[in-house]
């Protein structure tokens, strides 16, 4: 695989920058700026998520050839951008190393400037490749590359002794035989994993499966699983993100709260958040942004005025 490095120090200071101080600086709406495309009939997203790993704040970049992590470091106020041949699904760091996920590979790169030391396939050669079976989300925990990978399920991969220690799809109960989910996200806290479901089943009246899963990595069995109240909303592809005692699912520009401990309790049936949070001063949320102590940061777009700001935002 082909790809470029390049790295540039904007600046320097004694001090590192924090958080806050960050999205409200120039250099946060310079990255900003380039979260969507404009054409003269058309406007398209091409950040697709923000992390923050230590010091560092990642933005995920698909273009339509390649894409690119844009990176500052709050430390030494600076950037550089690594590029990748492939559209990034997720990433994750761990020590010294950054977790590249595309829809078919994990790549393992040196995290501070991420330089390619590895690629890994997410799937033995002789797995079939199904439509909705490409990897969705990635959780790095003690040498274990932990994927979600749509309809094929979960896999587990040994970093260490590089050999795919399990694969498998929990079982879902479906309003018929053939309708099918497809498996779109995963987060770990403590000792449980929350898997993250969506109907892949078109043509019925029925929906398939929605919801999420809570997983016991010890016991390795199933706590819980919970549907969305059909009835009152669906899942588009969500993705979950663990804030403190709050599980966050991502739906579309829509971020749901969920008590853990409330989604623990017996009592709770379904997926019925605690807020619903789709309104932002700044405009529409660009892409996937990261929730940190309850505030949610990225970039934002105001479509009435087509301007774009980088900021963040308060959810409760």
């Amino acid at each position: 695989m082909k790809y470029l490095l390049m790295f540039l120090f904007v600046t320097s200071s004694v001090h590192a920058m924090d958080i806050n101080e960050f999205f409200a600086s120039d250099a946060a709406q310079s990255i900003c700026d380039d979260s969507m495309e404009f054409s003269s009939t058309s406007r398209r997203e091409v950040l697709k998520q923000v992390k923050q790993f230590d010091q560092s704040i990642y933005f995920v970049f698909n273009h339509n050839s390649h894409s690119e992590l844009r990176v500052f470091d709050l430390k030494a106020r600076g950037e550089y951008t690594v590029k990748v041949d492939q559209n990034i699904v997720d990433i994750e760091k761990s020590g010294d190393q950054l977790y590249v996920l595309t829809k078919n590979y994990l790549e393992i790169r040196e995290s501070y400037l991420g330089l390619l030391k590895k690629r890994i396939r997410t799937l033995p050669q002789n797995y079939p490749m199904q439509r909705h079976g490409h990897a969705t989300g990635l959780v790095v925990k003690n040498n274990k590359a932990y994927i979600s990978h749509g309809e094929m399920g979960a896999v587990i991969y040994d970093l260490d002794k590089e050999v795919f220690e399990n694969i498998f799809f929990p079982s879902l109960e479906q309003p018929h035989p053939e309708h099918r989910s497809s498996m779109t996200d995963i987060a770990f806290d403590g000792s449980f994993f929350y898997f993250s479901f969506d109907n892949i089943t078109n043509g019925q009246n029925d929906r398939a499966f929605e919801g999420v899963m809570i997983y016991d990595l010890n016991q390795r069995q199933v706590v819980k699983t919970i549907p969305v109240k059909q009835t009152m909303e669906a899942y588009s592809d969500p993705s979950l993100t663990i804030d403190g005692e709050d599980l966050y699912v991502t739906n579309w520009f829509l971020n749901f709260r969920h008590n853990i401990k409330k989604l623990m309790s017996t009592r709770t049936r379904y997926m019925l958040p605690d807020q619903r949070i789709w309104k932002y001063p700044e405009g529409k949320i660009v892409g996937k942004g990261f929730i940190k102590n309850s505030t949610l940061y990225g970039c934002y777009f105001n479509h009435r005025n087509n301007q774009l700001k980088s900021d963040s935002f308060k959810l409760k």
